[in-house]
């Protein structure tokens, strides 16, 4: 029988060492797994504002924030200002980057490939909507 707190604490376990095994791929990158994230957002669409990564990212503003700035110091990603409101910034990654991005992906493929070998397809696709139920529902508390 499950316990109240069986799946909190297994959802975190298995952040906390996805998390993990992914910092252990970017390191030598310069990044962390959470930039890692980042830049991967910005791979996929670059050029995007800092609130739609706070969002893309499920992050709040000023965890992002602070992770741009680091990033940007490092010279990986550019902020400027938006182009029709002074107040929001345009985000690009630069090819320095791109790279430790395109690096750290390959070097953590072997996380996401054991992730997906343990389900069957089906199996996957049941998980994700059990996920985005979860996302959902934990979304409509006022807390």
């Amino acid at each position: 029988m499950l316990k109240i707190h069986d799946l909190p604490i297994s959802i975190g376990e298995i952040s906390k060492k996805v998390h993990r095994l992914t910092d252990a791929c970017c390191v030598k990158y310069n990044i962390t797994a959470k930039q890692f994230v980042l830049l991967l957002l910005l791979a996929e669409e670059d050029g995007i504002t800092q609130q739609e990564l706070v969002k893309r990212a499920a992050s709040d503003p000023n965890t992002i924030r602070a992770m741009l700035l680091l990033l940007e110091k490092n010279g990986m990603v550019k902020r400027d200002q938006h182009i029709n409101d002074g107040r929001k910034h345009h985000i690009t990654i630069t090819q320095k980057g791109r790279h430790a991005y395109e690096n750290a992906l390959r070097d953590s493929e072997p996380i996401r490939k054991q992730m997906y070998e343990s389900f069957s397809n089906d199996e996957l696709k049941i998980l994700k909507t059990f996920l985005a139920r979860l996302i959902k529902s934990l979304d409509e508390l006022n807390i």
